[in-house]
């Protein structure tokens, strides 16, 4: 393409990546977290465009290790698609996705999700929308009290215990070590995030973390010790908003919906329509979930990631 060059970000221009980001979002404090906090993104997994003057477009590949079907396989994340508006309409950003879906391959990645609104753009690039269930609840009750308090860097291993017992059955799911935890509690909805922690003689059983996200209080993840639905569903009381709606993941846990229909007034089931998908190793997959041959893309993705196939946490997003 005359006068761009399609190539990785190099040591020291991240300033001039967080420059495209700002130009294209109009901030550039979440970008930055994610480059200083996420250890599994460097600038290898950034691939930009860039004139003689200045990069002009970027993407960054975000790898998340998931379980599905009790195996643990390689997750794609796409995002921080920008185009300076000075240099938009010309394919820059359809380019990049091109390349880091290639280079997802390489890296033998199983599957590739991003978020977005722009579901048209992705469609005509073949990205697939599942959309993934999230309950609301609204109207708190009166409750029992319970002991709560905002997380302390101290917890960490025992939040870590809550996370791997509540979620070892659940597909979808990030595996973390420490120094993935550590970091994510610094990149995922910082500095707005509010992390509780529930207590029952004196230690923790519980947990979830929430923050303000595009106008709605969202919970982006919960978990518990198998006997604590009912101190976690006070907890999601006490951090719902005055007169409107938390919404919280469907992590198919049937304890906690019903004691959160003793702790709401109101609890209902809807979809959010923001994550799309695409397949990167077919055969994988198939063979994964017992697909015929020849199953249509959309198809195998609905058997692999459909509404209640898998849990993916909003707050290990990218």
């Amino acid at each position: 393409m005359d006068g761009y060059e399609l190539r990785r970000l190099r040591p020291g221009e991240e300033e001039a990546f967080l420059a495209l980001m700002y130009s294209a979002f109009g901030f550039a404090e979440h970008f930055s977290r994610y480059l200083e906090f996420d250890d599994r993104l460097g600038v290898e997994d950034t691939f930009v465009i860039a004139s003689a003057e200045r990069i002009v477009s970027g993407v960054q590949i975000f790898t998340r290790p998931i379980r599905l079907r009790g195996e643990s396989l390689l997750l794609g994340g796409i995002g921080s698609v920008a185009t300076h508006p000075n240099h938009a309409g010309r394919g820059h950003a359809t380019r990049l996705l091109h390349a880091a879906l290639a280079e997802m391959q390489r890296r033998e990645m199983a599957l590739a999700l991003l978020f977005t609104s722009r579901l048209s753009f992705y469609e005509r690039l073949d990205w697939v929308q599942i959309p993934y269930r999230v309950w609301v609840l609204n109207e708190a009750r009166t409750t029992e009290p319970i002991v709560q308090r905002p997380m302390r860097m101290s917890d960490l291993p025992c939040a870590m215990e809550i996370y791997s017992r509540y979620t070892k059955d659940l597909d979808g799911v990030t595996d973390r070590d420490e120094a993935y935890w550590r970091g994510q509690l610094r990149f995922a909805g910082n500095p707005d995030e509010d992390f509780r922690i529930v207590e029952r003689a004196g230690e923790p059983v519980a947990y979830a973390r929430s923050i303000p996200f595009e106008g709605l209080t969202r919970v982006m993840e919960f978990a518990r010790f198998g006997d604590a639905a009912p101190e976690l569903s006070r907890l999601l009381a006490s951090m719902a908003p005055e007169g409107q709606g938390l919404f919280i993941p469907d992590s198919g846990d049937r304890e906690l919906q019903e004691a959160c229909r003793l702790a709401f007034r109101d609890v209902r089931q809807i979809e959010f329509p923001d994550q799309m998908w695409r397949v990167l190793d077919r055969e994988r997959l198939r063979v994964l979930v017992g697909a015929a041959p020849g199953t249509p893309d959309a198809d195998l993705l609905g058997q692999v990631v459909g509404a209640g196939h898998h849990l993916f946490w909003p707050s290990d997003r990218f």
